[in-house]
C-alpha cells in the first residue's frame, strides 16, 4: 500500500500536488520447453530467460472547493467529473503543460511545514 500524508494551505480553486510516489520493479520470466528446459546444461538451448524493470509513479493533484450550500455539491461535483481525464493517463508532455499553467507562488515559510504539524490558519481575506 502506498499513502501520501502532508498539510497545505491553499485558496479556493487553486490546485496542489500532494506529492509523487514512486515505484520500482524487476521482474524475471523463464520461458521453456516443458521437460527439455529442465535437462541440466542441454536445457539452456531450450530455456529462455527475460528481464524486465518497470517504474510507476503516482502524482496526486488536488483541488479544494469550498461549497456554501450543500445543493451547490451536485452540480460541482457533475462539473468536475466532466473536466477530469483521470480515466486517461498524462504524458510526461501533458503533465509539463498542466504544471506550467499553474499560477506560480511565492516561496513563503509556511511551504516548508513538516508533515503532522498542523498548519496555520490564515485568515478570510475581504472585507
Amino acid at each position: 500500500m502506498r499513502s501520501a500524508d502532508t498539510v497545505a494551505v491553499t485558496p479556493d480553486g487553486q490546485t496542489v500536488v500532494i506529492g509523487g510516489l514512486m515505484q520500482n520493479s524487476k521482474t524475471e520470466t523463464v520461458t521453456k520447453i516443458p521437460f527439455l528446459g529442465d535437462v541440466p546444461l542441454l536445457g539452456n538451448l531450450f530455456r529462455r530467460t527475460q528481464l524486465s524493470d518497470a517504474k510507476t509513479e503516482l502524482i496526486i493533484f488536488l483541488t479544494p472547493h469550498i461549497v456554501a450550500a450543500p445543493t451547490e455539491l451536485a452540480a460541482l461535483s457533475a462539473k468536475e467529473r466532466q473536466n477530469s481525464d483521470a480515466s486517461k493517463g498524462l504524458t510526461e508532455k501533458e503533465l509539463n503543460k498542466f504544471l506550467d499553467q499553474l499560477p506560480k507562488q511565492k516561496s513563503s515559510p509556511d511551504a516548508t511545514q513538516k508533515p503532522g504539524k498542523p498548519a496555520p490558519v490564515l485568515p478570510p481575506k475581504g472585507p
